[in-house]
């Protein structure tokens, strides 16, 4: 069944694509539609239309003019829907140069299995791109984040420089010098546990269709 998106998309077979007469025109008009796109695919699980995401991507470094909040927004729900491979691909086109982060994409096999948690994605997400501690703060200011995540991926630093998490909480305050309130425990041991997936080979990026 086809169903309308705003007018200008559809969806068929589980395909988003874009029906504007001219789809590279109207992403370049206003580059929350690339956003949006995304977005979308990335949340619903769909695939994007061969001619669609080349559209779109061209376009993508008209994102670098959106505010910091609209930018950081998308790109939190990107790392947190079940296609976080597609803030890779955003990333590649140019979208987030001007926000600090890195254009070359990693390889982000494996990271639709860890915690869907800020903590936990951001952190895989930058150290997996060679991003350091000490860029946290300003990334995360510049995509107008939560002021706590910084301190909240610097435990998970701490926590991934051990041979083996914490036990338990108790163990968790004596690792870290000061525990932050907003850590979860939980989420940071599973995503200990993830990491190593991040390692493995990329999946291939199929040339019509997904989110990688």
């Amino acid at each position: 069944m086809d169903v309308a998106f705003e007018g200008a998309h559809m969806i068929w077979d589980g395909v988003l694509c874009c029906t504007a007469d001219d789809p590279e025109a109207y992403y370049a008009a206003d580059a929350r539609r690339v956003l949006e796109l995304f977005v979308l695919a990335a949340e619903q699980g769909l695939e994007l239309k061969a001619d669609t995401l080349l559209a779109a991507a061209g376009a993508a470094p008209g994102v670098r003019s959106l505010s910091g909040r609209a930018a950081g927004a998308a790109a939190q729900r990107l790392l947190l829907s079940g296609a976080p491979e597609a803030l890779g691909v955003l990333c590649a086109a140019g979208a987030y140069a001007s926000f600090g982060l890195p254009q070359r994409a990693p390889c982000l096999h494996g990271l639709a299995e860890a915690p869907a948690v800020p903590m936990a994605r951001w952190w895989l997400y930058l150290r997996r791109c060679g991003t350091s501690a000490v860029r946290d703060a300003s990334l995360c200011a510049a995509l107008e984040l939560d002021a706590a995540l910084p301190e909240l991926m610097a435990a998970l630093d701490v926590l991934a420089a051990r041979k083996t998490p914490p036990a338990d909480r108790q163990e968790l305050k004596r690792v870290l010098s000061r525990l932050p309130e907003a850590l979860d425990y939980d989420a940071a041991a599973r995503t200990l546990v993830w990491r190593p997936a991040l390692e493995q080979p990329a999946r291939t990026v199929r040339g019509a269709a997904p989110l990688p």
